[in-house]
């Protein structure tokens, strides 16, 4: 199950598409929307009549602390939407330096493939949503 809310203030394809491949359901209230949510695998569009959207999020926000804002960090938003604790797909892992994607369901099943690769084994793990924002700051997208 998915274990993280957070939204994204911006809408493109990359998003969109994004968020098909980690199997989220995709709302048909995005395709007007300038913002995108995710809460619970579900996809959301945010919006007001000027455009902004930024009085929606601000309520959102207020009504639901828990919501991590992205800013426009596409790679940050993704990397945080796929977060789940019933399978280790498509999540980061790191051994504090080294960073790799999960495309199995139990990476950590896998000792030999962090070998292989250079990981510290032992201080392998699923990324934090600190060391995602932490990591992702110092990306341009």
């Amino acid at each position: 199950m998915f274990t993280q809310k957070c939204f994204i203030r911006k809408k493109s394809t990359t998003i969109i598409d994004g968020l098909r491949y980690i199997n989220a359901k995709i709302c048909g209230c995005t395709a007007l929307s300038h913002f995108v949510t995710f809460r619970n695998g579900e996809v959301h569009g945010i919006d007001n009549t000027d455009g902004s959207g930024e009085s929606c999020l601000a309520q959102l926000v207020h009504d639901d602390p828990d919501f991590i804002d992205c800013g426009t960090n596409e790679k940050l938003f993704l990397a945080i939407a796929a977060l789940r604790d019933d399978s280790d797909i498509y999540q980061w892992f790191t051994d504090g330096e080294k960073w790799v994607i999960s495309d199995v369901h139990s990476l950590m099943g896998l000792k030999g493939y962090f070998d292989k690769i250079g990981f510290n084994y032992p201080a392998t793990r699923k990324a934090t949503i600190e060391e995602l924002i932490s990591h992702y700051s110092n990306e341009s997208n």
